[in-house]
């Protein structure tokens, strides 16, 4: 999932769309919903991460792995990566209805 702070003068969706771009290549169109609000306490108790669902984006750019990432997929909701961090699989269940939404990622 791609993923970054919030710049100055920036709201979480603007946020949202950037880092969707400049992470993946692919900019969305329309509307972002916003899936969840979680209070991740691994590096500090202040962080709070967002989770917004977008329907539709079209690639703008070739994405091409850097330090920061190391690379890009399209994964079926049903198969995703095995090596995929625990919070990105605990929200992937909860988006599919498997789980119960945490307040904590």
């Amino acid at each position: 999932m791609p993923g970054g702070g919030v710049d100055p003068g920036e709201t979480v969706e603007e946020t949202a769309r950037r880092e969707v771009l400049e992470e993946t290549g692919y900019r969305i169109e329309g509307r972002v919903r916003l899936f969840g609000i979680y209070h991740s306490r691994f590096y500090t108790n202040r962080n709070h991460v967002t989770v917004f669902i977008a329907d539709d984006a079209h690639q703008e750019y070739t994405f091409s792995p850097n330090h920061e990432i190391a690379g890009t997929g399209w994964f079926d909701m049903d198969a995703p990566p095995q090596d995929m961090s625990p919070g990105t699989a605990r929200r992937l269940a909860e988006i599919r209805g498997e789980a119960e939404i945490s307040p904590f990622w």
